[in-house]
Formats: C-alpha cells, sequence, structure tokens
C-alpha cells in the first residue's frame, strides 16, 4: 500500500529520472527510450530500493554479523 502511495506521489520530474533509469537499465537508448512502457512492478521494485537504500548502507556500515568471531568459535 505505501508504495502505490509514493508512486502516485512523484513528481513530474521524478517520475521522469525512474522512467529513464529503468529504460535504460532494460537496454534502451536515445529516441528508443520513448518506446519503453513502464512496468508498475519495476517502478514499485525502484521505489523500495530507494527508501530502503538508507536503511542497508546503516547495517553494512555497522557490521552487525561478526564473520570472523563466529568463525573462531567453531
Amino acid at each position: 500500500p505505501w508504495v502505490q502511495e509514493e508512486i502516485e506521489l512523484l513528481s513530474n520530474e521524478e517520475y521522469h529520472k525512474a522512467y529513464t533509469y529503468l529504460a535504460e537499465k532494460r537496454g534502451f537508448k536515445g529516441e528508443a527510450i520513448h518506446d519503453y512502457e513502464i512496468e508498475p512492478k519495476a517502478l514499485a521494485r525502484l521505489i523500495v530500493r530507494q527508501k530502503l537504500k538508507p536503511l542497508r548502507k546503516r547495517i553494512k556500515a555497522y557490521r552487525f554479523v561478526n564473520i570472523k568471531g563466529i568463525y573462531k568459535q567453531f
């Protein structure tokens, strides 16, 4: 539900950026970008990734799992 709300609240500029990014990711270039039809699932996935990016960075920075410590226990 919150993802749909975020999609609806995208400004024209944000939507255009997402559209261009997804089109280029799918291999469309130049004028062919306009032929790309955005998939709602792909846009939703992009929104979720953007919103969770700061959280992923924090988790990686704090290194919650001590791999060396776990290895030494065995």
